[in-house]
């Protein structure tokens, strides 16, 4: 007997439920479009960008069958309200009446951009992760909303370096390891989207290692990027440089990351606290996920002796 592979059993397997859904004419079924995520392809659907997509915001499900019908959803839900008004006119895209009267009825919720998130692990997604950083920034770049409304960015990138994985459908290069410092383009691209989020309040940064870290904040550095509306901070010890880029923060909480040790550790904690300690307006930090140690505790006196809220983790070795 024949045994299918994994990638032509996945291959199977979605070209059934998508002839399902072509028979039963539904525009939006969510198994092939988590099947298609999880083979690391950006073009889910041609109709709504991916990074809306990893949202998971309901309004895309209830109204799918509403914006398969638009012929360009995406400039739709991109343009900000003020230029509704001038949306027919964009990219000389053809507007009938029918589709004039869908778009009356359509409304954007107000809260669709406020989180975004650039993540390529979760359950059942797996890509590359600076292939998909690139896809996503330039997606929320060309999207005036979400750089207008969005209130919280959350960046995750795990990178697939020296793991034997293989990907699959996925033509980013023909290894199956990525490279484990970002492309070049890449850092600056991070530097001009983020400084152009005017209504931040918060960011979850979660890029691990010390050479991604500092490739990357040496473009904010050098651009002078700064986001000043962000109060709330989670980041790991390694991005010190994004505690300078927000000056406004009064809660700073520090996540894991690979591990360090001996002067190397000394010196993380030293330039992380020292960026603390530069924030006359912080109030609360939060080190209850981190290892506990002397030199935090010289660090936080010495740096940090205005806050009003102090969580701290467990020492090396002990139990709690």
């Amino acid at each position: 007997m024949k045994v299918l592979s994994t990638p032509s059993s996945l291959f199977h397997f979605t070209f059934l439920f998508q002839s399902l859904a072509s028979v039963w004419k539904l525009t939006s079924f969510q198994i092939p479009l988590t099947i298609s995520s999880w083979l690391g392809s950006s073009n889910a659907t041609p109709r709504v960008p991916q990074f809306l997509l990893d949202t998971g915001h309901p309004w895309l499900t209830t109204h799918a069958r509403e914006l398969s019908s638009l012929p360009d959803a995406t400039s739709f839900i991109r343009t900000l309200p003020a230029d509704k008004l001038h949306y027919q006119h964009d990219g000389g895209v053809a507007i009938d009446d029918k589709s004039a009267q869908l778009r009356e009825r359509l409304e954007v919720p107000a809260d669709l951009f406020h989180p975004l998130e650039i993540r390529n692990v979760r359950a059942g997604v797996s890509r590359y992760g600076w292939k998909n950083a690139r896809n996503r920034l330039n997606e929320m770049k060309a999207c005036p909303r979400a750089l207008a409304e969005a209130r919280e960015l959350t960046v995750n990138v795990y990178v697939h370096a020296g793991m034997g994985w293989q990907t699959l459908g996925d033509t980013w290069d023909t290894l199956t390891a990525e490279s484990r410092l970002p492309p070049k383009s890449l850092p600056a691209l991070f530097s001009e989207f983020m400084g152009k989020m005017k209504n931040l309040g918060k960011v979850e940064w979660m890029v691990r290692g010390v050479d991604e870290n500092a490739a990357i904040g040496k473009a904010l550095i050098e651009d002078g990027t700064r986001l000043p509306g962000v109060t709330h901070l989670v980041t790991t010890m390694n991005a010190p440089w994004l505690i300078d880029a927000c000056p406004s923060l009064t809660s700073l909480e520090a996540k894991r990351d690979d591990f360090v040790w001996g002067e190397a550790a000394h010196k993380r904690d030293v330039a992380w606290f020292a960026a603390a300690g530069r924030l006359k307006g912080l109030r609360k930090l939060d080190m209850g996920e981190v290892e506990w140690t002397g030199t935090m505790t010289d660090c936080v006196l010495r740096d940090t002796p205005h806050i009003e809220e102090l969580h701290i983790g467990a020492r090396p070795g002990l139990q709690t």
